[in-house]
């Protein structure tokens, strides 16, 4: 934790293990596996080690989208032989992109990067620019492209002092001035790959919320099942009226929005399996079950906390997971924007709208 980044032993294992290429599309030699399997990798792997599971599910995205998504030169480069890439950075398009001949001149600085320290390329956001100004798509919205780059071509800043994920080494970036070519960059909001199948027609954003509420899970199971350690190491002397209420409470809790989650993400895939295309409100629901699982989670953790006492407060599960969820809330993927958005589409406020990457938004034509 002192060095920002997982020890040498973790980062080898996730690497050798494959763990990587489980999203990665088949025909590069990726496992392409459904959406409930890549859950309970994450939802494993976080339960043991919350940073190490926000690592993976950090390069095991990127790393699969840039092999669905990017153009076939980039994607030789990447994929066609050797060890796989490790790939990670920040999608927020805070950067900026100028349109030049044959590619974009990148320039911008990124926060969070999450597991950009154990990365062969950088994948980053940006709003394309062409003489100066944003390039705007048919529905009048800027353009933004995510592109990825060698690790050689960023300068890394020094600056991750957090309350909690501190592991993850997710720490700000700079690129000044990158030719990148265009093969090297995709729409940050396409949902289609000629590589693989439906599970790319989640996009990143899609991928992405199943990802977090895996992780989610992951520490909320390990919360509960530490309390429950804690109980049994105190006996009687833990066993008061309000900590058995609080306890109970809080384990109906998290298996309510667990089930809700895994619910959600089953029809998901019973979707895919029949061949059809997701529906507004099932993209709306994953947006819903993300916000709602990761807030569930981290009010758990926190009374799980408040009920271990001076356990808790000590360096341990029990504060790594206080930590690490209060930290999981700060992320754009269970924003306030999202969950406003989950709330017009359920209540049938938006009908000429659809989800674009975070956002609900109206209609083009």
């Amino acid at each position: 934790m002192r060095e920002g980044r997982l020890v040498d032993p973790v980062e080898k294992e996730l690497v050798d293990s494959d763990l990587l290429s489980l999203w990665v599309p088949r025909s590069l030699g990726g496992a392409e596996c459904p959406p409930l399997e890549m859950y309970d990798v994450v939802e494993t792997t976080s339960y043991h080690d919350g940073p190490a599971g926000w690592v993976l599910l950090a390069t095991a995205l990127a790393t699969a989208t840039a092999g669905a998504y990017l153009g076939d030169d980039a994607v030789a480069g990447l994929y066609g032989g050797g060890p796989l890439p490790v790939i990670a950075g920040q999608g927020s398009p805070v950067g900026v992109a100028e349109v030049v001949e044959g590619g974009y001149r990148l320039t911008g600085a990124w926060s969070y990067g999450s597991g950009i320290k154990h990365t062969t390329h950088a994948y980053s956001g940006a709003v394309v620019h062409e003489n100066g100004r944003p390039q705007l798509g048919p529905d009048g919205r800027p353009n933004i492209i995510l592109t990825v780059v060698p690790r050689q071509d960023v300068r890394f800043g020094d600056n991750w002092d957090v309350l909690g994920l501190a592991a993850t080494g997710s720490i700000d970036y700079t690129i000044t001035d990158l030719f990148v070519p265009a093969q090297w960059a995709h729409p940050a909001r396409i949902r289609h790959s000629d590589r693989g199948g439906q599970l790319y027609s989640l996009g990143v954003i899609g991928m992405g919320c199943l990802l977090h509420a895996a992780w989610a899970v992951g520490l909320g199971r390990r919360a509960l099942d530490e309390l429950a350690a804690y109980a049994q190491h105190r006996g009687d002397r833990a066993a008061s009226e309000d900590f058995l209420q609080r306890a109970a409470w809080d384990e109906a809790a998290f298996r309510a929005a667990s089930g809700f989650l895994r619910q959600t993400w089953t029809d998901v895939q019973t979707t895919f399996e029949r061949g059809e295309a997701l529906s507004k409100r099932q993209q709306t629901m994953i947006r819903l079950a993300v916000n709602h699982i990761t807030h569930t989670v981290a009010d758990v953790c926190a009374d799980v906390y408040r009920l271990s006492g001076g356990v808790g407060l000590r360096a341990g599960a029990i504060q790594r997971c206080f930590r690490d969820t209060h930290a999981s809330t700060q992320h754009i993927i269970v924003s306030d924007v999202i969950l406003r958005g989950t709330g017009r589409e359920l209540l049938g406020l938006a009908p000429d709208h659809s989800w674009v990457h975070h956002e609900l938004v109206p209609d083009h034509g």
